[in-house]
């Protein structure tokens, strides 16, 4: 009965409620200037055995940045592969953009705690692992900002 009376406290949100919601973008490979730069390039490989986003096989310049502003994520930006190989996820750990394959959640703080909404991503990763395999898997950005998670108060998430 305690766990039950627990558990009424958590409510049920939309990810596109808890954060921006942003689908990264491959700058023009035709240019070479966009590439070689300080800014982490995430892509799907590049989460496999990172939780914390630290190294990726390439990098962005600052002139790829300015053509890709709208799409830079700070440090703390969670992020999970949507096309294909679905559900790797990860944290970035300074200004990093992605390719067109992860979508991305700039958490709004006061309503979930980044580690937290980690932990809630690899838990979908294992419902999401169901379809992978022989079927094409797309989560458009639209499905995943429509996709319903609970959640408990922010100070409990940082206690979990």
């Amino acid at each position: 009965m305690q766990k039950n009376k627990k558990r009424k406290k958590w409510r049920r949100v939309r990810l596109g409620e808890v954060g921006k919601i942003i689908t990264g973008k491959t700058p023009s490979t035709k240019e070479a200037s966009n590439f070689g730069g300080q800014f982490p390039f995430i892509t799907i490989p590049d989460l496999k055995n990172q939780r914390f986003v630290i190294e990726t096989e390439r990098t962005i310049s600052e002139i790829g940045a300015q053509k890709m502003r709208g799409l830079k994520l700070p440090p703390r930006t969670v992020v999970m592969s949507c096309l294909a190989t679905v559900g790797e996820t990860g944290i970035t750990t300074r200004e990093s953009f992605t390719n067109q394959q992860i979508n991305a959640v700039i958490c709004d703080s006061q309503i979930i705690d980044y580690k937290f909404l980690y932990y809630i991503f690899n838990y979908l990763k294992k419902l999401l692992k169901q379809y992978d395999g022989s079927v094409y898997i797309n989560i458009s950005k639209s499905k995943f900002a429509n996709l319903e998670v609970e959640i408990p108060s922010i100070d409990m998430q940082k206690r979990i």
